[in-house]
């Protein structure tokens, strides 16, 4: 008996379960895309303000409440604070940050 080949995964044209698979069919891909579009939106703004958008995101967490921990904002925007981390560069510029963007607190990171 000969070794069977391995089927195709993608139904064959015509087949409705094709059309589920198109692109412009997938959550996915319109939540990515909107995504995108936001980004090129906030760029030219973000830029005349030297963020990036992940530092914006931080800046809107602290606006709303002050000295929160790089742990607790991580928690808040569903990031690894690894990802955080480097957020914090270049807030020492004036009008970003009192004295550093981070200071010791407990044994713990917050920025203020």
């Amino acid at each position: 008996m000969a070794a069977s080949e391995p089927s195709d995964p993608v139904p064959p044209a015509g087949d409705p379960a094709r059309a589920a698979l198109a692109l412009d069919t997938q959550l996915c891909f319109a939540v990515y895309s909107t995504a995108h579009a936001f980004n090129r939106l906030y760029k030219p703004l973000l830029d005349r303000l030297g963020l990036t958008y992940p530092q914006y995101l931080v800046m809107l967490v602290l606006w709303a409440e002050d000295d929160q921990t790089v742990g607790a904002i991580g928690e808040r925007l569903m990031l690894e604070t690894s990802t955080l981390t480097p957020c914090s560069s270049g807030w020492n510029a004036p009008g970003w940050s009192s004295g550093g963007a981070a200071r010791p607190m407990g044994g713990r990171c917050a920025w203020h």
